[in-house]
């Protein structure tokens, strides 16, 4: 997958998304060493694969998906990871954040829950700079104002550079063209206007077959010729 460069990254972080949909549909065959496993190859990188360079220089955003995933496990509490763990995908959602911008989805821009317990965990971290901190609630506050769930994807679209880029949807005010329309259902007109349109349509479909008859007739020679 890697030597695919931005789709691949983009399956990887599928992969995790359909580990975390397998959980929910079938708890009793997703035990937390999924998870684990899950943490030790794509952040620690157990396999020494280079994956934090590969995401950062191919997809950024998949990877922001897959800690923001891992940090939402831990919140609704279907696995518990280390307090050392929880401190690295903290550090390492929030620093991605600041530096490419968050890449909205439904579990990120549409889970403030999550948003927000984040932010608390960094603000009690403690090894965040006080600019970091600014940058990141910047950055939340931004995609909370000014973006919609899944406006960046993992699939979505690339900045000039071939990267990918996070979709800011601004809601532009569209001028509506109001038209005023008489009141019909008191007119006396209104039973025979439609009497006459159902008429005209009659007629006019009859116009309509009789041409297409017509037509048939003078094409078949041709199609008796080609056989068809």
């Amino acid at each position: 997958m890697q030597a695919s460069g931005y789709s691949g990254a983009r399956e990887i972080a599928d992969h995790l998304e359909n580990l975390y949909g397998w959980q929910a549909t079938t708890p009793e065959n997703a035990s937390g060493t999924y998870w684990e496993k899950s943490y030790q190859v794509y952040v620690e990188d157990k396999l020494g694969l280079g994956l934090q360079e590969f995401f950062e220089k191919h997809n950024p955003h998949a990877r922001q998906y897959m800690l923001a995933r891992l940090l939402e496990v831990d919140r609704q509490g279907s696995y518990k990871f280390s307090s050392e763990q929880k401190a690295r995908l903290v550090a390492e959602y929030v620093r991605s954040v600041v530096r490419f911008g968050i890449g909205c989805s439904a579990n990120t821009c549409g889970n403030r829950a999550l948003l927000a317990s984040v932010l608390a965990d960094a603000r009690a971290a403690g090894s965040f700079s006080a600019v970091e901190l600014l940058q990141f609630r910047r950055r939340l506050r931004e995609s909370l104002e000014g973006s919609r769930p899944g406006d960046a994807r993992a699939a979505g679209g690339r900045g000039s550079g071939g990267s990918p880029k996070s979709v800011a949807w601004r809601h532009w005010p569209l001028p509506v063209l109001e038209v005023p329309m008489p009141d019909l259902t008191r007119s006396r007109l209104l039973f025979p206007a439609g009497l006459a349109a159902f008429f005209l349509y009659l007629a006019a479909s009859g116009g309509l077959g009789a041409l297409e008859a017509l037509w048939l007739r003078r094409r078949k020679p041709a199609i008796e010729v080609l056989e068809l």
